[in-house]
């Protein structure tokens, strides 16, 4: 009776154990994921919105001057191209401007071909020090040096990130909540909530590449936080009530 006795009394203990470990673990994880998403969305996001701005607002160095906020065209030839990656081809157009420089160019995604450029003249368009667009066959082609849009990868990355963070929260104060005065706490929850944090992270990075706009962004990520949750709490409604009403039968 005693060992039996002694068994009872380890199994609670170390059940308490692995729940604090377990409290612990998700809510130190949840609160690094939420700072790298502050830092991410207030500090690196900003920085790059402010970069595009500048970049929208320029206009065209006056004659003779070569400032680096202003837009300075520079006339170049196309000495060689190649061709870089195996699903997304990256072209590379290596030049030669007139003030002797011999920039590489990236351009990703569609567009421009490699086929039939060398030897091509061509006008570049420098900025901070960058080319940033060329201009040939009456068409504007932007390098993989353009500002625009750069925001969205920090908000992508902060999104997602942002949702994991929230999500390990939500676990770590499942885990918390006391079995003492919660016994019928369901085990299926934490997979619940990280279900729900995945689709979210997902739609975060998502509406960060599609939605135009930041925030226009963070508002479409709103409205899908609110019907995630709505989801959840349907979820936990209906299986909670299944659960009681197989138990009811099992009784019976």
């Amino acid at each position: 009776m005693n060992e039996a006795g002694a068994g009872d009394a380890v199994r609670p203990v170390a059940g308490q154990s692995k729940r604090r470990i377990l409290t612990a673990t998700t809510t130190a994880l949840g609160s690094v994921l939420l700072l790298v998403t502050a830092w991410l969305l207030l500090v690196s996001m900003p920085k790059a919105l402010a970069t595009e701005r500048d970049f929208r607002a320029a206009r065209a160095c006056p004659p003779g001057v070569s400032a680096p906020d202003c837009l300075r065209p520079v006339p170049a030839v196309i000495k060689r191209t190649t061709v870089r990656g195996n699903k997304k081809h990256t072209l590379w157009l290596h030049v030669k401007d007139a003030d002797g420089s011999t920039p590489a160019l990236a351009f990703a995604g569609k567009g421009l071909e490699p086929g039939d450029l060398v030897g091509k003249h061509i006008g570049l368009t420098y900025w901070e020090g960058s080319v940033r667009y060329i201009d040939w066959a009456n068409a504007r082609w932007y390098t993989t040096e353009d500002p625009r849009g750069d925001y969205r990868a920090f908000l992508a990355w902060g999104l997602a990130l942002g949702s994991g963070g929230l999500g390990l929260l939500a676990v770590g104060l499942w885990s918390a909540r006391s079995p003492a005065r919660l016994p019928d706490r369901p085990p299926w929850q934490p997979g619940a909530i990280t279900m729900t944090t995945v689709v979210l992270a997902g739609l975060g990075i998502g509406i960060a590449w599609i939605v135009p706009g930041w925030r226009a962004a963070l508002s479409a990520y709103g409205v899908a936080a609110v019907v995630a949750a709505a989801a959840y709490a349907l979820t936990t409604l209906l299986v909670g009530r299944a659960e009681a009403r197989k138990a009811r039968d099992a009784a019976a």
